[in-house]
């Protein structure tokens, strides 16, 4: 079970965008993940991803 983080949206909200995703998929064989949990871990993972700085 994943711990759910402030960032987490809703299952309602996340079916606006879920077409979206889902057709830049191929259509090759059936998902074994939730693509509702892939997503809402993915941005958490983001917002700790360093920012890379331009020299000036």
């Amino acid at each position: 079970m994943r711990k759910s983080y402030p960032s987490d949206i809703s299952r309602d909200q996340f079916e606006v965008i879920k077409p979206l995703l889902e057709s830049a998929r191929r259509k090759t064989s059936l998902r074994r993940v939730d693509l509702y949990k892939v997503f809402c871990s993915a941005v958490p993972a983001q917002e700790r991803l360093p920012v890379a700085h331009t020299a000036r």
